[in-house]
């Protein structure tokens, strides 16, 4: 599922629509180029409980195009406490 954001424009995808996203569909997975994860990162103090809850069912993160900074890398695992983090460019 397409979380609601800008395909074209991916550094308007924010942890919320993430969540919402994953809620909706039971998501174990997520792909998200480095812009998008440094806007989830960026907007992810404003998850609900919910929606954080619904963050710790994601088991598998990918990211790729570019190189994503180790810092935006942890800040994503504790976004997604469970979840195995793979990018082939970092």
């Amino acid at each position: 599922m397409t979380p609601d954001m800008s395909v074209t424009k991916p550094a308007t995808l924010t942890a919320s629509a993430v969540a919402d996203a994953a809620l909706v569909s039971e998501a174990t997975m997520f792909f998200g180029s480095p812009a998008a994860l440094r806007n989830v990162v960026a907007t992810a103090g404003d998850l609900s409980a919910k929606q954080t809850k619904a963050l710790r069912h994601i088991r598998l993160v990918l990211s790729a195009g570019a190189p994503v900074h180790p810092d935006i890398l942890d800040s994503v695992q504790s976004i997604f406490p469970s979840a195995e983090i793979h990018t082939p460019t970092a």
